[in-house]
């Protein structure tokens, strides 16, 4: 599972030390690692939980796309991974796939 780089990202929103940042431009979700504090608020706090933040070495890691150019599709053999620029549609539809998860999740949790 790699991060949904949310249009409100709650980890941001519960970070304490504001260490997390969203791009404006790209909508990239970051996270200062060297600002971080390692509370571990941003994975309480996001639906995906600890399959998308993990703490390694007392900092809060993530999937940053690598910038824009994510490794993981460049290394796919199959081609099964895509990195496409963001549209008003296809943000929509990962949107809608994200909330199915997250309800998902929930339901198995017993939330």
């Amino acid at each position: 599972m790699i991060c949904e780089h949310c249009e409100r990202p709650p980890c941001m929103e519960a970070c304490p030390q504001d260490v997390i940042t969203k791009d404006s431009l790209t909508g990239i979700v970051t996270i200062d690692q060297a600002s971080c504090t390692g509370c571990g608020a941003c994975g309480e706090a996001c639906p995906f939980e600890s399959e998308i933040i993990r703490l390694k070495d007392g900092v809060a890691i993530k999937c940053d796309l690598c910038g824009g150019e994510p490794a993981c599709v460049k290394v796919c053999l199959q081609k099964a991974l895509q990195y496409v620029t963001a549209t008003k549609q296809n943000a929509q539809v990962k949107s809608e796939w994200a909330e199915k998860r997250i309800r998902a999740i929930r339901t198995f949790k017993g939330f």
